[in-house]
């Protein structure tokens, strides 16, 4: 990711309605399959400017990788220091160390992502927990995908193929951002309708009012609540937690 996605990322991460929904998929499915936790360890694979990384300390002991060495100044901003440069086709850790492994929107960036999940299994304990999200459905592919350096977007059969392959239990596998997800297109139809192909590669992730902001913020936590019962059919995202 481009040191601009990752300054802007750093800024908007805490409030953003689509940053705030994401963190909070993932702790709510923690919870539940952890209603009483010990104290976990857990390794945030790709862990970005460190928002999630903050979040997963109310479980137990979390640690951060990335391999990108522009994550890093916002990380030690926030005075994060179990964090490592790495990259997750080549974990440096022993096999079964982890209780819980994070990758939000990882595989999409990494070009063997099938290496990723088996060191993702190598390191991943007994009946440990994969979580993972990643962007949904190649017709979507954009500006926005170039611009973050997506490799690709996946389908759900794909996702749960490629996860069913490591011989892993797939415990939950939803789309995800299933409410707000005529908005994603119709936003995607207009910008690429008008931006110049002349302009630099952005992504869709800026400020926004703050009342939208909120409106979207309380789509998503509803969104949240009917995912306990539910799951949803179409979305601009797929969360899929698989168990080893």
């Amino acid at each position: 990711m481009q040191v601009d996605e990752y300054n802007k990322m750093y800024v908007l991460e805490k409030t953003h309605w689509w940053f705030s929904a994401k963190r909070n998929l993932i702790k709510q499915l923690i919870a539940h399959f952890y209603p009483n936790p010990p104290n976990l360890k857990v390794l945030d694979l790709g862990c970005g400017t460190g928002a999630m990384l903050e979040e997963l300390e109310a479980f137990g002991s979390p640690f951060g990788i990335d391999d990108s060495l522009n994550a890093l100044p916002a990380l030690r901003a926030k005075g994060i220091k179990m964090i490592a440069l790495m990259q997750a086709e080549q974990l440096g850790f022993k096999d079964k160390t982890f209780d819980i492994i994070i990758a939000l929107d990882v595989l999409e960036h990494i070009c063997d992502d099938r290496s990723a999940l088996n060191e993702i299994k190598r390191v991943l304990k007994d009946q440990g927990l994969c979580i993972i999200t990643v962007p949904a459905y190649q017709f979507l592919w954009s500006y926005h995908d170039e611009a973050l350096r997506h490799l690709r977007r996946y389908s759900k059969r794909e996702l749960q193929k490629k996860v069913l392959s490591l011989k892993m239990d797939i415990a939950f596998l939803s789309y995800f951002y299933f409410l707000t997800f005529p908005l994603f297109i119709l936003f995607r139809l207009v910008k690429s309708g008008i931006r110049s192909t002349k302009q630099p590669l952005k992504s869709d992730t800026f400020q926004m009012p703050e009342p939208i902001n909120k409106l979207l913020t309380h789509m998503m936590n509803f969104e949240l609540l009917c995912l306990q019962k539910i799951r949803f059919p179409c979305g601009s995202s797929l969360v899929c937690v698989a168990r080893k």
